[in-house]
């Protein structure tokens, strides 16, 4: 696992690396209310995509081993297919809500059109790349990301930097860089699809039963951390929604590392699910260490803020990441919890888990927002991701066992808290990083000293 995870992990952090020039380079060269419009772009574009990928990523991942003995290439031309006839659907029903309703009116109607068609490229890939992540085909999954997203950067630097052209042309750039990654996807997964003989049949209504609930995992993701960027941009100004998502955009940079582990850990998962001790083991390290690095990189954004002038209109969002980093922690114990659910086909309590925090979330976030503007966007977010941490822990112990070592846990979240409880003195912040690292050392140094060898 070790040596998959360094290459998933790897190739996120050069995507990630290379994809981080871009949020830099559009909010140096446009306003923040610009900056706004295309973050804007995003949260729909993203929104978009569930819809459109429609839990399949999920299907594959879970259906794989059982139907490689079957009839699995025609059950995966099946998906394909039919999530074609979903794009179709869902792409009349947003367009034509766009015309009747003043929901979509912040976005300019060439972007909104090239968005519904990027999300489908999208979920296409998506699709493709969990194939190549269960057949461990981690060279072709790496190629595709940095492909994508060098291809991206280049047109960027292009009608950005040297051409000086408007907004637009950001989604225009996205719509390039996808369709030549949907082609290079279409052409690695040929071998795992055919044309079905059989229209949906009993094995692929299996799977869309899986699948149904499973697309709701990525919209509690998106209610939770992207929702507050529309409800922002009803109550406020397009100049907040710029100079958040900038931040916002800033403190996701160490979710590369929860990526990279996810991709990686998925395989491993399903095939040693029975083996509690090592799945605890692992789950449990790695939200030690994960806590460490946001730890880290909070001293990081503040010296990052303190001497790089550059992006110094964007500076009043600093008191928002701290906010953030709590809920990308929450958001990677959830994550596991799913998982365990997931696995024991218990789908509906995932479901379940989504119809109260999703409520939850836009409900906070209108209140908040109202009350204290953009903070409350961030107060928002973390409130809501520990409500959901706390939801998805309590069914993970019903329903399927508990995978952690909880005094290590405890541990975890109290040298994190008070770190973040302190991160306005930069002096006392890295002391106790300092300490929390010392204590990782020691009380995991056989695992780590297993590691090293």
């Amino acid at each position: 696992m070790l040596k998959e995870f360094s290459k998933y992990t790897m190739s996120n952090i050069l995507v990630r690396a290379t994809g981080f020039i871009i949020p830099f380079v559009l909010a140096y060269y446009y306003t923040q209310e610009e900056y706004g419009v295309i973050s804007l772009g995003y949260a729909y574009l993203n929104f978009f995509s569930m819809f459109y990928a429609f839990g399949f990523c999920e299907s594959v991942q879970r259906f794989y081993y059982e139907l490689r003995d079957t009839d699995q290439r025609e059950i995966f031309g099946n998906i394909i297919l039919f999530d074609f006839f979903l794009v179709c659907c869902f792409s009349i029903l947003f367009t034509i809500l766009y015309f009747v309703s003043t929901f979509f009116d912040e976005l300019p109607k060439s972007i909104f059109l090239m968005i519904l068609f990027i999300g489908y490229l999208k979920s296409l890939q998506n699709i493709g790349l969990s194939f190549l992540q269960m057949e461990q085909k981690s060279s072709k999954y790496v190629t595709v990301s940095l492909i994508s997203v060098i291809s991206d950067v280049i047109l960027v630097i292009l009608f950005v930097v040297v051409i000086h052209l408007s907004v637009e042309f950001r989604f225009i750039s996205l719509l390039i860089c996808n369709f030549i990654s949907s082609i290079l996807i279409i052409f690695y997964i040929k071998n795992y699809i055919k044309k079905p003989k059989v229209l949906f049949p009993l094995k692929f209504i299996e799977v869309l039963k899986f699948a149904l609930p499973c697309m709701c995992l990525p919209i509690m993701s998106w209610l939770l951390t992207t929702s507050d960027k529309i409800v922002m941009s009803k109550l406020g100004t397009m100049s907040d929604v710029g100079i958040y998502s900038f931040c916002f955009s800033l403190a996701q940079l160490p979710t590369i590392i929860q990526q990279g582990f996810n991709t990686a850990y998925t395989p491993i998962f399903y095939s040693e699910y029975e083996n509690h001790k090592k799945i605890k083991s692992i789950q449990t390290l790695f939200i030690e260490l994960y806590a460490f690095v946001l730890m880290v990189f909070i001293i990081f954004i503040f010296i990052f803020f303190k001497y790089i002038y550059l992006f110094e209109k964007y500076a009043t969002g600093l008191v928002f990441i701290p906010y953030f980093l709590i809920a990308t922690l929450f958001s990677a114990i959830s994550t596991m919890n799913n998982s365990h659910l997931a696995y024991s086909y218990n789908t509906k309590i995932t479901l379940l888990i989504t119809a109260i925090t999703g409520p939850i979330s836009i409900l906070f976030n209108y209140f908040f927002i109202s009350k204290l503007q953009s903070m409350g966007a961030a107060i928002s977010v973390a409130v809501t991701m520990s409500i959901q941490m706390f939801l998805s822990f309590l069914c993970a112990i019903k329903f399927g066992y508990f995978a952690w070592n909880l005094k290590r846990l405890i541990l975890v979240f109290i040298f994190f808290f008070v770190g973040i409880f302190m991160s306005n003195n930069i002096y006392i912040f890295t002391g106790i990083t300092i300490i929390y690292a010392i204590y990782i050392l020691i009380s995991e140094k056989k695992i780590l000293g297993n590691l090293r060898k």
